[in-house]
């Protein structure tokens, strides 16, 4: 399912079939790892960010609504240290895409481990069952398909940094 103004998109030339009842995101960096599913995200309090969403090429689409866990809060409850841990990095299911962003960035921006899009759950092509939204930043930073996020002590450089994209991603960063 398309939705209006979206471009979907995929690096991996396809949408991975992610079923929710085999779906786990996993925390590593910590003494071991941890493994949530999308119902113990939904238990930590459900906040909506209304957004313009952007990507870097140019098309744009104003006023969308994302519903989802605060990153910073879920982090927080599930043990980070942002000094010990000062930058994490993101998986995709698509089993290529990456990004990172630091601890500064997640404090000013507030990112969302998103779930639901415009009051419905996100459709596949929008990174179901949950993906990451960077208010503030181009759409390249919302990692879709999130299943796992590493806490490390370093920057690793993402998917589109690797070719070239700012790492810093503030709309209006690039031309």
């Amino acid at each position: 399912m398309a939705l209006p103004g979206f471009v979907p998109y995929t690096v991996s030339g396809g949408y991975p079939a992610i079923s929710l009842d085999a779906y786990r995101l996993t925390v590593g960096g910590l003494a071991s790892p941890r493994h949530y599913q999308l119902s113990d995200l939904t238990t930590l309090g459900e906040i909506t960010r209304h957004i313009n969403f952007q990507c870097v090429t140019g098309w744009a689409v104003d006023g969308v609504e994302f519903k989802g866990v605060d990153l910073r809060q879920f982090l927080l409850h599930v043990g980070w240290n942002p000094k010990k841990h000062p930058w994490l990095t993101f998986y995709s299911g698509d089993g290529v895409y990456t990004e990172s962003l630091s601890s500064v960035q997640i404090e000013q921006y507030r990112p969302l481990l998103a779930y639901k899009i415009d009051g419905e759950p996100l459709p596949r092509t929008q990174g179901y069952p949950l993906r990451l939204v960077v208010p503030g930043m181009y759409g390249y930073k919302s990692i879709k398909w999130l299943v796992r996020i590493d806490l490390v002590n370093q920057d690793s450089m993402g998917y589109w940094e690797q070719r070239g994209y700012p790492q810093n991603a503030y709309l209006g960063s690039y031309s």
